[in-house]
């Protein structure tokens, strides 16, 4: 809470925000497991699942059955953990950001 402090934000709202933050990381590292403990089960790593699909994926995009996905570029999907965890956490921050730029307006 004290790291909120200053905003111009009611506590309930603090509160809000970390809850936010909080219910997104949770879900992103309760993602991260349930992908480690299948590969636990099954023996199966995410990259070698990922791998047995591109062929059916392949075939799937290139049926024309999917023209928006068959004109992505060739690394679309080549994006690190690590980027895409940052990628999706700003967007909320974002909004935050905006959130409390209203409220210090509203004053």
């Amino acid at each position: 809470m004290r790291g909120l402090e200053g905003l111009s934000l009611t506590d309930q709202q603090r509160l809000s925000v970390i809850f936010a933050v909080e219910s997104y990381v949770s879900g992103s590292a309760r993602d991260h497991l349930n992908a480690l403990e299948a590969a636990r089960l099954t023996g199966v790593s995410d990259e070698e699942f990922w791998a047995a699909q591109a062929p059916f994926l392949t075939e799937a995009m290139q049926s024309g059955g999917f023209p928006s996905l068959a004109e992505l570029d060739e690394d679309t999907f080549d994006v690190a953990g690590n980027d895409s965890f940052t990628f999706a956490l700003a967007r909320p921050a974002d909004g935050i950001a905006d959130f409390v730029e209203t409220a210090r307006a509203d004053g």
